[in-house]
């Protein structure tokens, strides 16, 4: 695919029709990345869903029809999993008058990690990474896509290992911020990774889920 910057309009119009086709079989389903930042103009486009097996079905459907195509990336291969999936969608751009090709990603949530997954893909990149490597300091980690909390982690080569680790409900953006002391959501044109700087870690916002079952001792 060519590497192509697209101007916002043609873009969020092209990527407006996959979320409208997906969103009658998703809970929720939003646009994320620099479109939702309102960048003039965009390379990709991010889409963040809950799926249900009809989701699969009609990405599957398109791309049989030949309407959507499985992107290939620049080490060859597709991105075709269950959590995350890209593919080259094309429409006639009136005002390029030439037909213009977008790579849409989607990145499949489950409700305890909406808020969580709309933030991460909504970006920009460095504020991510900041936050990142800041959260390194506080009793929360991002792993598989889901946020965890724990009090004894352990580095385990590029793993981070807990036996109390419990999930942090995560259902809103609003819960995400709260979780590092923001009182509101911070616009998506307004996240940089000096705002995140100044991300305070706090336990009283966090909902967790249950706790994991312990074996009963046999002595």
């Amino acid at each position: 695919m060519c590497e192509q910057r697209i101007a916002l309009p043609t873009a969020e119009h092209i990527v407006s029709t996959v979320r409208n086709l997906l969103a009658a079989t998703c809970p929720k389903i939003e646009i994320a990345g620099s479109i939702r930042r309102r960048s003039p103009d965009v390379k990709d486009a991010e889409i963040v869903a809950i799926p249900t097996h009809a989701t699969y079905r009609v990405i599957e459907e398109m791309v049989a029809l030949g309407v959507w195509e499985k992107s290939r990336y620049s080490d060859g291969r597709n991105r075709w999993g269950e959590k995350y999936r890209g593919f080259d969608v094309s429409e006639f751009d009136a005002r390029a008058d030439r037909r213009t090709t977008l790579r849409v990603e989607l990145f499949m949530s489950d409700v305890d990690s909406w808020g969580y997954q709309l933030a991460l893909r909504t970006g920009p990149a460095d504020a991510n990474k900041a936050l990142m490597i800041w959260m390194q300091d506080t009793p929360i980690r991002c792993i598989d896509g889901a946020v965890w909390y724990a009090e004894d982690w352990q580095r385990e080569g590029e793993d981070w290992i807990s036996e109390t680790k419990r999930r942090v409900l995560l259902a809103s953006e609003s819960a995400w911020f709260a979780l590092w002391g923001f009182d509101v959501v911070v616009e998506p044109w307004n996240r940089r990774a000096d705002l995140y700087r100044r991300a305070r870690f706090d336990g009283a916002a966090m909902l967790l889920g249950d706790a994991p079952a312990r074996q009963q001792s046999l002595f």
